[in-house]
């Protein structure tokens, strides 16, 4: 197998159904794929999943994760997957039409690169928004060009979604899964940047990349509390991403931190506001460690 796309689920049916219908409409890449679900509803999506499953024009499974947690989720969804490329989306997104196709064109042409392109093993794809009314803080991420990534660096939060996001299966079997303490579903919403850095840190050169996206059907409208809710959640996760790199023995995440600040107005309440919670979502995640 060559790509593996990896979708975790829990409890958003509407969406998640969306989200199926537009991989099975997708432009079948000139290779072996499969998609790989990972189940943690309490809800009717397990109907949703095995009407899928018995009409997929590819090789489709379903594995079942009750603990919570994102970061869990996907590790669980990996031990099921043979592709040699893993690709990642959530349940509120939907691939574009030529999304397998894209990947898979940009994958090929790496061999013939010249270096550093040549020895991209991870990064991320656009995430689009679905509509403009959609609070633009949450999974948005626009690409027009190929960026590198280089290694060994320490990457912005952010910088790395996990909504569209990719890794070369060689990451995972050199620095080890996703960290099973984070993700959705626990305090710590940063398993995709604390993935990345660790890949980064590796040795692997990541990319930015343009031609395959997603839009990302969140519902979170501007101005409402639901979507400050989610920002504030990101505060915490990018506090608990320092202290995990911090945990290991990584002192440079004083400047990112630092660099973090100083795209901001010290004086100005948000930010003091916004310090508060990385400082709290670190000072949770170091005391969540086992001694």
């Amino acid at each position: 197998m060559f790509i593996s796309l990896i979708i975790c689920t829990k409890n958003r049916t509407p969406q998640f159904k969306e989200c199926l219908d537009r991989i099975a409409a997708a432009t079948p890449p000139p290779c072996d794929y499969e998609l790989v679900l990972v189940d943690s509803s309490t809800d009717t999506t397990s109907t949703i999943v095995t009407d899928f499953i018995a009409s997929a024009p590819f090789k489709a499974q379903c594995v079942r994760c009750e603990p919570p947690g994102l970061g869990l989720a996907r590790n669980v969804g990996m031990a099921s997957a043979t592709g040699e490329w893993f690709l990642f989306t959530d349940d509120d997104c939907y691939v574009e039409k030529d999304y397998f196709v894209n990947f898979y064109n940009f994958v090929m042409s790496l061999p013939n690169a010249e270096e550093p392109v040549k020895s991209i093993r991870y990064g991320c794809g656009p995430v689009a928004l679905y509509d403009d009314d959609h609070d633009p803080r949450i999974a948005n991420l626009a690409i027009e060009k190929l960026q590198i990534l280089p290694a060994p660096t320490l990457i912005a939060s952010g910088t790395v979604q996990g909504a569209n996001m990719f890794f070369h299966r060689s990451v995972f079997d050199k620095v080890g899964p996703f960290n099973a303490a984070m993700g959705a579903g626990t305090p710590f919403g940063c398993e995709d940047i604390e993935m990345a850095a660790r890949a980064s840190l590796g040795g692997f050169v990541g990319a930015l990349v343009p031609g395959f996206t997603v839009t990302h059907h969140h519902m979170r409208l501007r101005g409402t509390q639901e979507a400050a809710s989610v920002v504030t959640a990101y505060d915490y996760g990018r506090g608990a991403y320092y202290a995990a790199l911090l945990s290991s023995g990584i002192a440079d995440v004083w400047k990112l931190w630092a660099f973090s600040a100083e795209m901001h107005n010290f004086k100005h309440p948000n930010f003091r506001v916004r310090l508060i919670r990385e400082f709290e979502g670190a000072a949770n995640y170091l005391k969540s460690l086992r001694w």
